[in-house]
């Protein structure tokens, strides 16, 4: 009988990274590792900036806007002005930090919505907030504070765009999605609502074996709710980070 697949859905940019920690993290576990990066990144020009009343705080829930930040170099010069950049993301604070930014680690927190919260208890209103942000987000960050008279000016600088590849960047041919579809056993994760919807996209497991050959792990209630229906058995990390994911992985593979 041959190994479960573990099927990674994470984007090309994040492979190198990604594929030494689950090297380390999964030594001795009877796994195939299979990455199907099902979404990718993409600049989005910044056409102005808002006018930031000092001193400011500038939010940031992904390590990518720093990516696509240092692209746009006026918008790069606002974060390094900024009075602080807040993030709960202990990888995104620590790649702030590697770059020079003034940031601030919020632990204990582990999706935006808890950093919101955060926020409402720790910030008088009329302090100037700035998000800088993806296009397409888990939790409207921004509309939530302004509802509760909070001065929020957020960036778009970057988007997700659904295409789910090989390994090697390839588009899936018709024979490879049906050879998957036909074997595939194993657990499947996924770190953004965007990932599930992609995946589905070219796979519907919800028509297929899919449904309930593949345990899916996921990261948060949003991307959680965008799975159901789509797998039999849904499992969330107990937070965001990759070394949950797997812990969650490892669990489940040693129940069975």
């Amino acid at each position: 009988m041959s190994a479960p697949l573990l099927i990674w859905t994470r984007s090309l940019d994040d492979w190198a990274e990604d594929a030494l920690l689950l090297n380390s993290q999964l030594q001795g576990e009877t796994l195939e590792v299979v990455h199907l990066p099902a979404i990718s990144t993409s600049l989005v020009p910044v056409s102005s900036l808002p006018k930031l009343q000092t001193p400011y705080t500038v939010v940031v829930t992904s390590s990518k806007v720093f990516d696509y930040a240092k692209r746009t170099p006026e918008l790069w010069e606002v974060l390094v002005n900024s009075s602080e950049v807040i993030t709960h993301g202990a990888t995104t604070h620590a790649k702030g930090r590697h770059l020079g930014l003034p940031m601030r680690h919020i632990a204990g927190i582990d999706k935006a919505e808890d950093l919101t919260e955060w926020i409402k208890s720790h910030y008088d209103q009329n302090h100037p907030f700035l998000i800088v942000r993806a296009r397409e987000t888990a939790f409207p960050m921004a509309e939530k504070l302004r509802t509760r008279g909070y001065t929020v000016d957020d960036i778009i600088c970057y988007e997700t765009i659904l295409s789910l590849k090989d390994s090697a960047g390839r588009d899936l041919t018709a024979k490879e999605i049906k050879e998957f579809t036909t074997h595939a056993q194993g657990y499947i994760t996924f770190f953004s609502p965007s990932a599930v919807e992609s995946f589905a996209k070219v796979f519907t497991p919800k028509e297929n074996r899919l449904f309930n050959s593949l345990v899916c792990i996921v990261i948060g209630p949003t991307t959680k709710t965008h799975a159901l229906g789509n797998f039999a058995t849904i499992k969330m990390a107990d937070s965001a980070k990759l070394e949950d994911v797997l812990k969650t992985v490892k669990k489940e593979l040693h129940e069975v």
